[in-house]
């Protein structure tokens, strides 16, 4: 089971990766506002969670956490915080997104999809 204080490390590393600058790479069709809203399948995480974020320039990174969409709108998630380490993987295209995602810590893994939106 991951606890609540790794859960609180892994939303918040998201949520300040969505929300941080990058300064090299140039404007992408998914820049702007988006909302990701996750359904954990297996394990004893959240059952259901909201994120909210900025992409710009098709990337973000911040505290242990990458995000990166490519033009095509494939979309990589990377974080590892202490023991704590999850990974999300999906597309985006035109104004939406959808894929899954996996984090483990020392209380174990949990699974589960996520869905996101342009705001």
């Amino acid at each position: 089971m991951i606890g609540p204080s790794a859960r609180a490390l892994i939303t918040t590393a998201v949520c300040l990766t969505l929300a941080e600058a990058p300064s090299a790479q140039a404007a992408t069709q998914f820049d702007g506002n988006w909302v990701a809203h996750g359904v954990t399948k297996i394990g004893a995480c959240e059952p259901n969670f909201q994120l909210t974020g900025r992409i710009i320039n098709g990337a973000a990174n911040s505290l242990g956490a990458a995000f990166r969409v490519t033009p095509s709108g494939a979309v990589t998630l990377t974080i590892s915080l202490g023991p704590n380490h999850g990974v999300a993987t999906g597309r985006m295209s035109g104004a939406s997104g959808s894929g899954i995602w996996r984090a483990q810590g020392p209380g174990g893994t949990c699974t589960g999809t996520w869905k996101a939106e342009r705001r």
